[in-house]
């Protein structure tokens, strides 16, 4: 067994759900109302100034020990469509323009953004998260998908008005299922938020998701955003003000995609945040790029992709939930057909733990009780083998 291998696999899985194909739903109970009153233009945490410094040396760094700059590639979206009975339904439709709006407001950064999986779940609590919630934490914990090979689009009513956020790439390893952007399904292309429904709130937060910062994150104070070219701010520059308060002079930067502009105004990325894009995935996001794509409508991990004869393909592999956990956690999967089923888990140093199922199972759902017992803290792979095929996940365990 090959620990490098193991740590590379999806920490969950879902299976996508065929697209719902009705209309938006009903907007009146939707909070931000339409007309775009009130709204909380981005929920994204803002760096410290200690963060900002570090994060700049820590991509200097990168820069100093590369002779040639990175280039892009193409991101695996994975979108999660949280409603509240018909509150909160969006169309296929919807979600396939969005993923056009993202592609034309990356176009020139050379990042492109590639529709993988889409699936659907009604819960109510869930529909209006918040940034740092335990709802949001809960939520994402059941339905991240792979979040170091996929960008977890969540699309819900954020509770106080947000609009969106994202998880800046520097907070946590890549493996964790809080990273993700969360935006209001009403400022889609074609939403009913006035003034953020051209789908452009998803741009400004997957700037933030690949390491950019608003153009305001310390007013006109040292350290900025860290990048040179993009013009600092002394506070947000709301919908299509001009002029007002950049600390040197000319105009405030409000065509820029990380200020709080209307989707009217912003409408670019400057030279120096695609080159600090490109950089944050190179150092904090390198798994990100040149994912698999679904295959046969199925969420497939990187490695299982590569099985022989693509046998992984009909099977579910979800993981475990919770995940972290403290005393157990249920670790779920589905075979196609009757056959042999191992599932074991492993230390990061390839050291059986526990072995769960060594049988032969029927087709269908099954799931599998892994007890925290005399097992010590830390992350642990979870080897799930049918037949000739083989997956894996990883589980943590927080005492």
């Amino acid at each position: 067994m090959n620990p490098r291998l193991l740590l590379s696999a999806a920490l969950l899985a879902l299976s996508p759900v065929a697209g719902w194909t009705g209309g938006l739903g009903d907007p009146s109970a939707a909070s931000p109302t339409a007309g775009g009153a009130g709204v909380e233009r981005c929920g994204t945490s803002s760096p410290t100034a200690a963060d900002a410094v570090h994060v700049a040396a820590a991509l200097g760094r990168w820069r100093q020990e590369r002779n040639e700059a990175p280039t892009g590639g193409t991101i695996q979206v994975a979108v999660h469509v949280i409603t509240d009975g018909v509150e909160g339904r969006v169309t296929d439709r919807q979600i396939e323009d969005q993923i056009r709006v993202l592609n034309q407001g990356f176009s020139a950064t050379g990042f492109r953004f590639e529709l993988a999986t889409i699936d659907r779940t009604d819960d109510p609590i869930w529909f209006r998260i918040s940034p740092g919630s335990i709802k949001e934490k809960r939520a994402k914990q059941a339905l991240a998908i792979d979040p170091a090979h996929r960008l977890n689009l969540y699309l819900c009513a954020p509770a106080h008005d947000q609009l969106g956020w994202a998880t800046l790439p520097y907070v946590s390893t890549e493996e964790d299922p809080m990273h993700g952007v969360v935006v209001h399904y009403g400022t889609l292309p074609g939403g009913f938020i006035s003034g953020f429904d051209r789908g452009r709130t998803a741009v400004h937060e997957v700037g933030h998701y690949l390491g950019l910062f608003h153009a305001f994150p310390f007013g006109s104070k040292a350290p900025g955003d860290g990048v040179e070219d993009a013009r600092s701010e002394a506070s947000a520059a709301l919908g299509r003000s001009t002029g007002r308060n950049r600390p040197d002079p000319g105009e405030d930067p409000i065509r820029n995609y990380m200020g709080y502009g209307d989707d009217a105004s912003v409408t670019e990325f400057t030279a120096g945040q695609v080159a600090r894009m490109t950089e944050a995935v190179a150092v904090y996001r390198p798994s990100l790029l040149g994912a698999a794509p679904r295959a046969a409508g199925r969420e497939v991990a990187p490695e299982d992709a590569a099985s022989p004869n693509d046998q992984t393909k009909a099977i579910e592999f979800r993981g475990a939930f919770p995940n972290p956990f403290h005393s157990e956690t249920a670790i779920r999967f589905s075979v196609p057909h009757s056959q042999r089923v191992a599932l074991r888990v492993y230390t990061l140093t390839g050291q059986l733990a526990r072995t769960l199922i060594d049988a032969h199972l029927p087709a269908g759902s099954h799931s599998a009780l892994l007890s925290s017992g005399d097992l010590p803290s830390g992350m642990y792979v979870l080897v799930l083998r049918v037949g000739q095929a083989q997956m894996t996940r990883s589980v943590i365990l927080v005492r």
